[in-house]
């Protein structure tokens, strides 16, 4: 009996693993979970710009591996999908900087708060971009 729920357990999570938007999340998670403990680290010992583009910066890393490999399944991952994915992260680290900076001083809570807050937003412009213009196929 337990054999046989694994199974299907098994079964369900491969079923998932197929659909892009289930990956594009579990992936996301992963990239965020690191993104976030490095920029909420490095909010505490430094500037809000330089902590946001460190923190972009390892978002980048691993998003672009996890987009092009684990994701949307590139095969063929071009210099143009890679200079598309950079001004992707170059965009949202504009964003994120002055988003932090205007709903901290805004509602007068922690840098860290606001940047809890912006996460969604971004995910959701990311998903988008990546799906329609970058990792089109």
């Amino acid at each position: 009996m337990k054999f046989q729920n694994f199974f299907r357990n098994f079964i369900f999570l491969n079923y998932l693993y197929k659909n892009e938007k289930f990956r594009f999340l579990i992936f996301g998670f992963f990239n965020f979970a690191i993104t976030n403990v490095v920029l909420q680290i490095l909010l505490f010992i430094t500037k809000i710009p330089i902590a946001a583009l460190i923190a972009q910066i390892t978002n980048l890393t691993l998003g672009y591996y996890f987009s092009s490999k684990k994701i949307f399944i590139s095969k063929d991952s071009t210099k143009v999908m890679l200079v598309n994915y950079i001004f992707l992260g170059f965009f949202s680290w504009n964003f994120n900087v002055l988003s932090i900076k205007y709903i901290s001083e805004i509602f007068e809570i922690s840098s860290n708060l606001s940047a809890i807050f912006i996460i969604p937003f971004l995910t959701l412009w990311s998903y988008f971009v990546q799906k329609l213009f970058i990792f089109r196929s």
